[in-house]
């Protein structure tokens, strides 16, 4: 299945790791509230005239 968006990206992480991944969606979403969430590259980004940032979760590091 391709995820297509935030809320499908979680789905596979330990709750640990999703809180993380929330804590830093809700600091780019109040950060620039403009910016659109996608997943870009299998991992979530935000694009404000352009890709803006991506982060996603990984085994070792966030």
């Amino acid at each position: 299945m391709k995820i297509t968006t935030f809320d499908e990206y979680l789905v596979d992480f330990e709750p640990e790791i999703q809180e993380r991944l929330i804590e830093l969606h809700e600091f780019n979403c109040n950060f620039v509230p403009e910016a659109k969430v996608t997943i870009n590259y299998g991992i979530p980004t935000f694009v404000l005239n352009g890709n803006l940032v991506h982060f996603g979760g990984y085994k070792n590091h966030i």
